[in-house]
């Protein structure tokens, strides 16, 4: 049975309409599926990431405060003062790792 032009007419507006959205769709999941961010925050290695950057930056606190420790005389116990003055003050204390790391690197 033939389809009169109006009953056309709605089919492919309803098409047009389902075939734009269907594009939508797709470009959203292109965007997510190219953005480095959407993938870190889906991806378990993204803790990791994160961790590998605490423990880079601890390392590297670590070995400053050891070579101004080096360089200058009385650093090390003005520096455990201001540690203790935070601590007390309730604020975190991220040099708990530096301990950790001086006690493994003097295993070395």
């Amino acid at each position: 049975m033939a389809e009169r032009p109006d009953q056309i007419e709605r089919h492919i507006e309803s098409a047009r309409t389902e075939l734009g959205s269907n594009l939508q769709e797709l470009e959203y999941k292109v965007k997510q599926a190219t953005d480095w961010r959407t993938h870190f925050e889906r991806n378990p290695m993204s803790d990791t990431w994160d961790t590998l950057k605490s423990a880079v930056i601890g390392f590297t606190a670590f070995k400053v405060r050891k070579v101004l420790d080096d360089a200058l005389p009385g650093f090390g116990e003005h520096f455990e003062k201001a540690e203790r003055e935070v601590s007390s003050r309730g604020l975190s204390r991220p040099h708990t790792y530096d301990r950790e790391l001086e006690a493994s690197t003097h295993r070395m």
